[in-house]
């Protein structure tokens, strides 16, 4: 799904206000054009900006923060679970899924190659619920979504395979062979359950429910 697919989705279905973050300014720029395209700009809007960072926004702002596949692309996670802590209102919720939960051993080889097209953190189990209670989240769910992750990955390997000679014109021989193998790799690992794909749900207590 392109950029800003999710929040648009979100905004038709719910009927919700969002405002999307990225660090990738022609991807917000396009993001806000679609929004504008679909009727959804008075309530869904995109905005450039490095979520490792501090967020640029006021306490108890959001009643939810939602994370598709993000956090694993960032640095210092500790610390912007504490800035999606700080900006949700009290009673609000947040959701995020991280695709690299390390499930068994992994070689250097597919180490490389799975983590070919980006910046990468890799957790252990349970390192994600140590530092959401760290953040001062309560009442944490997981969901292992692994199997789910598994499947899309071969479809959109096999979707890419039969368009193959479009995609070699548009994005060069190289990288479409990368990308190929990036994803025969995330399948791999996946349905072989040595790198998990877990969602994340937490809330945010009222004051008064904190403990000191």
């Amino acid at each position: 799904m392109r950029f800003g697919g999710y929040a648009l989705h979100l905004g038709e279905k719910v009927g919700c206000r969002l405002i999307g973050l990225d660090i990738n300014k022609p991807g917000v720029r396009n993001a806000n054009q679609l929004a504008q395209a679909r009727g959804l700009a008075s309530q869904v809007r995109f905005e450039q900006c490095d979520a490792s960072k501090n967020l640029p926004f006021d306490d108890n702002t959001f009643d939810a923060v939602f994370s598709n596949d993000v956090l694993c692309h960032l640095p210092g996670r500790p610390e912007v679970l504490v800035e999606m802590f700080r900006v949700l209102n009290p009673g609000g919720r947040m959701l995020f899924s991280d695709a690299l939960i390390i499930g068994g051993m992994v070689s250097h080889e597919e180490i490389a190659t799975r983590s070919s097209i980006g910046f990468y953190v890799y957790s252990p189990p349970g390192e994600n619920e140590r530092l959401m209670e760290r953040a001062k989240f309560r009442h944490i769910r997981v969901q292992d979504t692994t199997e789910s992750a598994a499947r899309i990955a071969k479809q959109w390997y096999h979707a890419r395979e039969k368009r193959k000679e479009e995609l070699v014109a548009a994005e060069g021989k190289t990288n479409f062979e990368g990308l190929q193998r990036f994803l025969s790799c995330v399948h791999v690992l996946m349905s072989e359950k040595r790198l998990l794909r877990y969602l994340y749900v937490a809330s945010k207590e009222f004051r008064d429910d904190l403990t000191p």
